[in-house]
């Protein structure tokens, strides 16, 4: 397939992204001569017919010669890197559809690089739009983001010396992002990577027992809105009304009291192991450790308990049946994020993509800026916990 579009002309001229590395090589200016006249600036000449010999270049999208891709290996991503200047990534998305969901499968994210389309927020929502991407409103908030263009936000806003423990997005929802996109707009001075592990990986780091713990019980969430500590109801729901937040909570299977003082306490009992609905593996997907009482500073956690008790603090997880999780089968999972755990270096222009199931994300801390933007794409609707109740106030 053909498509004058897919070479984009509004990257900076004489960038070459580099073969495989991601690095990018530096050609002169005066070597970028396949722009038409009106792209030089010379539209008077154009006219009087002086460069009429002059053509857009059409470019075969499909090409395999456009790219070149390098199969991750022992856990890490796959690498997908422009072979031209100025391809374009929403028309590259959606000629390789397929290739792009085999590389997810195989390795559970994507990293791209030298491609042009997501120089800024709104060049990554239009990207996603031209590829027929389907993106998502961030809803049932639990972190500090900004949104940035229409479905394109902040990444998580915690302080810069703070790490992100591994969690895949929204395991507490029932209809939860399939891909998760990652641009970097600036990289960090150091660190601030954003580490992953293929959750097929972090499952089979769990001994069998505890696996199936979780498998048959589930995992049940309690969170507490309106306590000083995370957002409110209003900014985690999207919503003002109290009416639309328990509209719902009804089709979510949550369950919702309404607390003095405008609070309002929730609970959820969510599938901790999930099967990729493409690849029918099983995952692991929750965030028992992410939200673990165990994982809190003891200061931190003392000074919370005081002032909110131990039922009142802002994010409480269990078994689904409510019985408490031992701090050490924390530890025993967190060995296995660790053990999955791969990382790179952050660079400007670079694409990651994962395959929400199938890959978990986190943060390393870092100095100076850093600016990376997140959107969520391709809504999937998982099945609720068979422990779990309908969605209404007890």
């Amino acid at each position: 397939m053909s498509n004058d579009l897919a070479v984009r002309r509004d990257v900076p001229a004489g960038q070459l992204p580099g073969r495989g590395t991601g690095g990018w090589t530096t050609v002169p200016r005066d070597d970028v001569s396949d722009r038409t006249s009106d792209e030089k600036g010379f539209p008077e000449m154009a006219r009087a017919g002086r460069f009429s010999g002059i053509h857009r270049t059409s470019v075969d999208i499909e090409d395999a010669s456009l790219v070149t891709r390098t199969p991750g290996t022992d856990g890490a991503p796959t690498m997908v890197s422009a072979s031209i200047a100025g391809l374009d990534l929403g028309h590259w998305l959606s000629a390789h559809r397929a290739l792009l969901e085999d590389a997810l499968t195989a390795t559970g994210a994507v990293v791209l690089t030298g491609f042009a389309g997501a120089e800024s927020e709104h060049a990554l929502q239009a990207s996603l739009d031209r590829a027929g991407r389907r993106t998502m409103r961030y809803v049932e908030r639990s972190t500090p983001r900004r949104q940035v263009a229409r479905d394109v936000y902040t990444s998580t806003e915690y302080p810069a010396n703070q790490e992100i423990a591994l969690h895949c997005e929204l395991t507490a929802a029932l209809e939860i992002p399939g891909h998760v996109w990652f641009i970097c707009l600036e990289r960090p001075g150091s660190g601030g990577e954003t580490p992953v592990a293929d959750t097929r990986a972090v499952l089979a780091g769990i001994p069998g027992d505890l696996a199936e713990e979780f498998r048959t019980k589930g995992w049940r969430l309690v969170r507490n809105y309106g306590t000083g500590f995370g957002p409110g109801w209003q900014e985690a729901m999207q919503s003002d009304s109290q009416a639309e937040v328990e509209e719902y909570f009804r089709k979510n299977a949550i369950e919702w009291q309404w607390m003095d003082g405008g609070r309002l306490r929730t609970e959820q009992i969510r599938n901790a192991i999930e099967v990729h609905p493409r690849t029918g593996e099983e995952v692991w997907f929750n965030h028992v450790v992410f939200w673990h009482d165990s994982a809190l500073e003891p200061n931190v956690r003392a000074q919370m308990v005081r002032e909110l008790g131990a039922d009142g603090l802002p994010y409480q997880v269990s078994f689904g049946n409510g019985q408490a999780i031992p701090a050490e089968a924390i530890q025993v999972i967190q060995r296995a994020y660790r053990t999955a755990l791969r990382e790179r270096p952050w660079r400007d222009g670079d694409i990651m993509i994962v395959d929400n199931l199938l890959s978990a994300h986190g943060r390393r801390p870092f100095t100076g800026k850093r600016k990376i933007v997140v959107a969520m794409t391709d809504p999937t609707v998982r099945r609720p916990h068979p422990g779990g109740r309908p969605g209404n106030a007890p």
